[in-house]
């Protein structure tokens, strides 16, 4: 968790999957709880199905407790910013 915070404050992005679905990963949850929106992106690189997204923006929107439409509104914008699309 502390190499999370270090890396968010450094300005990098973190990306997470499907992963954080599982109960049992409590570690990786509990960065995704602390993690600030601004620096997380939303993968399937660990799963082939792009319908995964949609899990995995629930998920964080539960852990943050926030609506999914501000997980997903924000992760775009991320992702627009880090590979300067606009």
């Amino acid at each position: 968790e502390e190499q999370a915070q270090l890396l968010t404050r450094m300005g990098f992005y973190l990306g997470f999957g499907m992963q954080i679905i599982n109960q049992k990963s409590t570690k990786i949850r509990q960065i995704v709880k602390n993690c600030p929106l601004e620096f997380i992106l939303i993968e399937t690189d660990d799963h082939p199905n792009p319908d995964d997204l949609t899990l995995v923006a629930q998920e964080i929107a539960e852990l943050k407790q926030i609506s999914i439409e501000e997980v997903v509104q924000q992760c775009d914008n991320n992702a627009i910013s880090l590979f300067n699309l606009k």
